[in-house]
């Protein structure tokens, strides 16, 4: 993942730059955010977030509309400031009221964007033609090719332990006429 850095690195220097020639005023906050969207984006997506395109119109990415709302920066108030101490300190109400930390819709956005980057990289990975990015998605494909079948590892775990259980209980079974003497002589 460290090229990806680098590269969001290079696109953030790109845009200080640009900034400092240009003589204006901006917002170290809001280019700082952009870093960390593309960074975000990129490592964990595999997407590219147009975080510091050249146009300016941030109203056009959907990957930051979507990455506000999740997060309620665009939606900031009373509302939801109630309706984190009612998650918070009222659960049962919260759950009866069908009441969540994340906002649907974004969370619905994200869960498809990963579903589909994960179809793609399927079928890639399939046809042969797929470019390795070594992101989250990745190494989350890897994971879930390599992994065992849980069943079968709770079953070889289960038969360890009991082996171990067996042999300790075998040795102290054989130690016992020691363990008495030892009693008796101190």
């Amino acid at each position: 993942m460290h090229p990806y850095i680098f590269q969001s690195s290079d696109k953030l220097s790109k845009k200080l730059a640009s900034l400092a020639n240009g003589g204006e005023e901006f917002s170290a906050k809001t280019v700082m955010s952009d870093f960390t969207m593309d960074v975000i984006a990129t490592c964990g997506f595999g997407l590219e977030s147009g975080a510091f395109s050249e146009d300016g119109d941030e109203s056009s990415n959907e990957f930051r509309h979507q990455s506000a709302e999740l997060l309620g920066l665009n939606k900031r108030g009373v509302g939801s400031v109630f309706r984190l101490l009612t998650i918070l300190s009222f659960p049962a109400l919260a759950k009866a009221l069908k009441l969540t930390f994340l906002r649907p819709e974004p969370v619905a956005f994200f869960d498809e964007l990963v579903r589909s980057s994960i179809r793609q990289r399927r079928r890639e990975r399939a046809e042969g033609s797929g470019v390795r990015r070594n992101d989250l998605i990745d190494l989350a494909l890897d994971a879930l090719e390599k992994a065992p079948d849980l069943e079968t590892v709770e079953d070889d775990q289960f038969e360890k332990d009991a082996q171990v259980r067996n042999s300790l209980r075998k040795e102290l079974e054989e130690s016992k006429p020691y363990l008495g003497t030892h009693i008796v002589m101190t």
